[in-house]
């Protein structure tokens, strides 16, 4: 949690007490070994969630059927088990820790109360939305490219530190290619520059 709240202290400054107790005392914290579902696409899963170590997917359908990664989510990165915060309408997706993670999670109800009691707290959930929002354009960006070497070129061009950081199956699974063609465009791109 101490990492969680020097990234919120960037914004805010002088995080109030009060709004650390509000915290402190309505989130939990849990524990995925690699590979471990958190979510099924149909579970009722009503939760604020905020990654605070590792990697998270998000899958369309269950990975089984559907190995397509839509999002990504790393520290200090968020998801929600419904649409969005304001609704009880599920989302169906499948999420899972794709290395060790550890999740701080808020019930939805508490989200939402934290967010009208405490402008520090609207004002993170702002910041990560903002966050997501600027992240989901950049990977608009990658998937424009219909060539894969351009693909890869767009992607380690936005992405630079995620190519060292995420394993290989990862960065293939979201780049949308097969191994052979990861490790062929990798190859290529390397070996230019």
């Amino acid at each position: 949690m101490d990492r969680f709240y020097q990234y919120w202290q960037k914004y805010c400054p002088d995080l109030p007490e009060e709004v650390r107790q509000f915290i402190d005392v309505h989130h939990e914290v849990a524990s995925y070994t690699k590979g471990q579902v958190i979510k099924l696409p149909d579970d009722s899963f009503p939760y604020f969630c905020v990654v605070l170590e590792g990697l998270v997917g998000g899958y369309q359908q269950d990975r089984a059927r559907d190995p397509t990664l839509r999002e990504l989510m790393l520290p200090p990165d968020f998801f929600t088990g419904t649409e969005h915060l304001f609704t009880t309408r599920g989302r169906h997706m499948e999420y899972c820790a794709l290395e060790k993670t550890v999740v701080m999670r808020l019930s939805l109800a508490d989200a939402k109360a934290g967010q009208q009691r405490h402008a520090e707290i609207a004002e993170l959930f702002h910041v990560l939305k903002q966050k997501k929002i600027d992240l989901l354009r950049k990977l608009v960006a990658v998937y424009q490219e219909t060539a894969y070497y351009d693909r890869y070129c767009v992607y380690i061009g936005l992405f630079k530190t995620w190519a060292s950081l995420l394993p290989n199956k990862v960065q293939q699974q979201l780049l949308r290619m097969s191994e052979t063609t990861y490790y062929r465009v990798k190859k290529q791109y390397l070996k230019g520059h």
